[in-house]
Formats: structure tokens, sequence, C-alpha cells
């Protein structure tokens, strides 16, 4: 998105702001179109201000005032870019997610052994396991996050991914545990919601209980209340291990 200054920022419009636009702006119009968008967002991705849309965003097409007249004017020479359509398939069911490529983790441990040599290697796969160990003690169980990104944080705050010091820096969970199928064993890493899921607790209860008297014992009591349980897990191989 072009501004008077002829930088550019990327617009993400999300629902009803998004269907606005694929509405009012006919496919066979060469001519450029105006937008005035209000009520935004501001976020930073990789040292890069955008803007996502909110419930109160308003958007405004081609308005018929001196200002808007003005602007396509000065927009003249600028290069034109085509707008491009992305047709969206519907989503596909819980059930239809947690069958979708089915693999053992016999079959999984192949595809890591493969390595990059395998071009299904970012495939997600799911899995039916029981977990049957948590590796706090050596692993940790938390991370402090880029609240952009979710990548981790330097001891400084420092986020490599994004290149900068985060505003406001996001407390997750990240448990490594070894899972069981009945045939083999492998570790995987479990981030997030899903560890809340599993455990019933918001990380911030937990680093409540974690700065209580012993709770480094009581957080590692609470943590182990996933062993046993057997659950459809959503997997990624790379050529790190494998992750939820």
């Amino acid at each position: 998105m072009p501004c008077n200054k002829n930088n550019n920022i990327a617009v993400t419009l999300w629902g009803p702001q998004a269907d606005l636009i694929t509405d009012d702006i006919p496919d066979n119009e060469a001519q450029p179109h105006i937008v005035i968008i209000t009520a935004t967002r501001v976020t930073m991705f990789k040292g890069n201000y955008q803007l996502n849309s909110i419930g109160g965003t308003k958007i405004y097409i081609n308005l018929d005032i001196p200002e808007v007249e003005q602007f396509k004017r000065n927009m003249e020479d600028v290069p034109q870019q085509e707008i491009v359509r992305i047709e969206v398939n519907q989503p596909e069911s819980l059930e239809e997610a947690m069958t979708k490529n089915r693999k053992t983790i016999t079959e999984l441990q192949q595809l890591y052994m493969e390595g990059e040599e395998n071009e299904n290697l970012k495939t997600t796969y799911t899995c039916v396991a029981q977990i049957t160990f948590i590796h706090d003690q050596e692993c940790g169980w938390m991370y402090t996050s880029c609240n952009n990104c979710k990548s981790r944080v330097d001891e400084n705050q420092y986020c490599n991914k994004c290149q900068v010091v985060p505003e406001f820096p996001i407390d997750r969970y990240r448990l490594i545990a070894t899972i069981d199928d009945g045939n083999a064993t492998m570790t995987v890493g479990i981030f997030d919601k899903d560890v809340e899921k599993l455990i019933g607790k918001p990380i911030t209860s937990m680093i409540k209980i974690s700065e209580q008297e012993n709770g480094a014992e009581k957080v590692s009591k609470e943590l182990q209340q996933c062993i046993g349980k057997k659950c459809t897990l959503k997997l990624k191989v790379n050529n790190k291990g494998y992750i939820q």
C-alpha cells in the first residue's frame, strides 16, 4: 500500500473487511483504486511495520472528494499492480484434520532419517500415541517469546527473527516429551495452548506456582499430569526433530 512519501506498508484485512475489497472493486477495471482504511492495529514483523484490520475498521473505496482526486494525480507515475483474487477452500473438519496424513512413529522416524532428501519433510502428519515422559528437569517448560513472531527472545529480550526488542514479550509453554504408540517411541515438542489443554492451567498460573516455596517441585508435579494421556498429535518433521 503506497503512502504520500512513496513508501509501502503491508495491510491485512480480516473477515468482512476483506469482503469489501473483493465486492466493491470490479475485475475488469484498469483504473487505479484509492482505498481509505481507518482504525487499524499497528504491528511489526521482521523490522517492518504492518497494519491489521480490527472490529472498528472502516474502508472507503474511490470516494468522490478532492483529496482522493489529488492523490490519484500524485500517483500517476507509480507503477500499477494487478489485483489478484485468491480462492479460499472450505476448512477441513476436526475429524479430517485429526486423521490427515496418519503415520506411525516408525514411519515418522524414517522420514526424519531421510532428512532433506525427502521432499515431504515439511508436511504435517498426525500420530496417535501416549505421553510417557516429560523432560522438564533437563529441558525446562517455558520460554519468553516475541509478541510478533512467537520466536524465543535472547537474554536481552531481543528477537533475532524480527530484529527488534518486542514491546510486549510473551511467556509460552514449551514441553519436551517422549511419546509411545505401542511399537516405537520418539521425542516431541509440545507448545503453548496444547500444553495448556493437557494440564488445564494457563501459563500465568504455572508461573505463580513456580514462584512459591518449592515452586520447581510443584511445577514438575503439575506437568507430570500429562504422563499417561493418549493424544492425537499433529506433527511436523524437520531437521531439528519433531515439533507439534
